[in-house]
């Protein structure tokens, strides 16, 4: 009786652990993608995982998709955490008009999105954006692969992306170290949101 009880138990959740991820893949599907194709991973199935599961947030929050305007520089750093709140701050300046949105979701980076928790939208001077444009130049982002084979279960994705005369993104698994964590806590310091240091992976 226990054997049979173990066995539906087992197969009840791997029913809904397919529902789930059918569910996700349908929502997905009829989604913008975000990154350019092939962006996130020099595998394919990988890259496309990624643009769906990092996109699924992006729409959520309400978030342009980055692509070359002219007069427009603009740079996004995008923080989702395995079991804490999505995070996204883009700062870009248009015809010398530079402005900072910095918004978090309710949900959880490794699973659904939710919905929004709190969106600030901050003006900043043009001295405020060139620093950012320096930070960003002198960090060592532009010199980066835009992707590494370093991979992990739990923990965090640090996604920052940069439109200037061209597109980039790069993408790492919870840094420690490195232009991409420097870069991300940068623009958390300049929207002044701070979380506790257990959620800081």
């Amino acid at each position: 009786m226990d054997l049979h009880r173990q066995l539906a138990t087992f197969v009840f959740a791997l029913v809904v652990t397919l529902a789930c991820v059918g569910i996700f893949a349908l929502l997905w599907a009829f989604q913008p993608s975000y990154f350019p194709r092939g962006a996130l991973d020099a595998e394919a199935g990988q890259s496309e995982f990624r643009n769906g599961w990092y996109s699924s947030h992006l729409h959520v929050m309400g978030e342009p998709i980055l692509r070359v305007e002219p007069g427009v520089r603009t740079y996004r750093f995008t923080w989702l955490r395995t079991d804490h709140h999505p995070v996204s701050i883009r700062i870009a300046c248009a015809n010398g008009k530079a402005h900072l949105v910095a918004v978090e979701l309710d949900g959880a980076g490794g699973y659904g999105p939710g919905s929004i928790f709190r969106r600030e939208d901050i003006a900043l001077s043009a001295s405020q954006f060139a620093d950012v444009d320096h930070f960003v130049t002198q960090s060592g982002f532009f010199d980066m692969d835009s992707n590494e084979r370093l991979l992990g279960h739990d923990g965090s994705r640090w996604i920052v992306e940069s439109v200037t005369t061209k597109y980039r993104v790069v993408d790492r698994w919870s840094p420690t170290s490195g232009p991409v964590r420097e870069i991300g806590l940068h623009f958390l310091s300049l929207a002044g949101w701070t979380f506790p240091e257990r959620e800081m992976y």
